[in-house]
């Protein structure tokens, strides 16, 4: 990246150019995993070496739904108004402010870590 560095390229040209070649890249592997799985499927416990890299198939993660089961749905809900209350003691503490509920009870605010800052970059 030296052109870059050296005021040579537009640092916000190459990375748009760089996203739009990652999608691309991204929707050729997409279309090429198929025919990739049926070769690899060919080989011996369906795994490969060669070309630089490992080829191996593996399950992706398992995964399970429990919006069918009424106690945990009721269980998310009592989560998700704690965390809300969480949330907004934490609101409150930056003011010098406690949140305290009806009862008395005062509400424990949540910790907070801001977000890495990044570029968000929209294709036109």
């Amino acid at each position: 990246m030296l052109a870059v560095e050296d005021g040579d390229a537009n640092a916000l040209e190459l990375l748009a150019n760089l996203k739009a070649i990652t999608k691309e890249i991204d929707l050729c592997i997409t279309q090429v995993m198929p025919e990739a799985m049926t070769e690899l499927n060919l080989h011996p416990k369906a795994k490969y070496e060669g070309f630089g890299a490992k080829f191996e198939i593996r399950n992706s993660a398992t995964r399970y739904t429990y919006s069918h089961i009424k106690e945990l749905a009721i269980q998310s809900a009592n989560i998700k108004l704690l965390q809300d209350q969480a949330k907004a003691a934490y609101k409150l503490s930056l003011k010098g402010q406690q949140l305290v509920t009806a009862d008395g009870e005062v509400i424990a605010p949540a910790e907070c870590t801001g977000g890495k800052e990044t570029i968000f970059i929209t294709s036109k």
